[in-house]
């Protein structure tokens, strides 16, 4: 990796039935559990579902995104990992955060159906899905910087 780089991972997987019921409580562990973890390694993020899928991006050092993903790919609320994107960036896109997150609301149905993504991110390109986010990250960010605040007092005790 170029000296001023990072590391950009973008990878989607399919929920299993165990993590899929609970999604809300499911996502409130995910980005509680990684929020300590990845503010130590310099690792930021954005995570989202749509209840059938994750899809996630993970930005930072090599070895920090690296170890990061390896703990991704072990956690048995998730099946048929792909990474999407691998890619040294100059610059983050998800930058505000240790690890946020948010689920599909039926305002932004339109977003992921419609449009590029053509409903399917194991085939949309990396580039759109990467794009897709941000625009949700953009839209919902008042919203996101209160998760992650609440996220952050709730690591504090811990």
């Amino acid at each position: 990796m170029k000296q001023g780089s990072i590391q950009r991972l973008l990878y989607v997987s399919r929920i299993t039935a165990r993590a899929a019921g609970p999604l809300p409580s499911t996502m409130e562990d995910i980005l509680v559990e990684s929020h300590g973890r990845n503010a130590a390694l310099g690792v930021t993020g954005f995570l989202w579902s749509d209840g059938v899928h994750f899809c996630q991006v993970l930005e930072g050092a090599d070895a920090a995104v690296d170890a990061v993903f390896a703990s991704i790919l072990q956690d048995d609320r998730h099946k048929d990992v792909r990474l999407r994107l691998q890619e040294a960036s100059s610059d983050r896109k998800f930058d505000r955060w240790s690890m946020c997150g948010m689920t599909l609301s039926d305002l932004d149905e339109s977003v992921i159906d419609g449009g590029d993504l053509g409903g399917d991110l194991y085939l949309a390109p990396a580039e759109d899905v990467i794009a897709m986010l941000a625009h949700l990250c953009a839209v919902h960010g008042a919203a996101l910087e209160a998760q992650h605040r609440r996220i952050v007092a709730a690591t504090a005790g811990l």
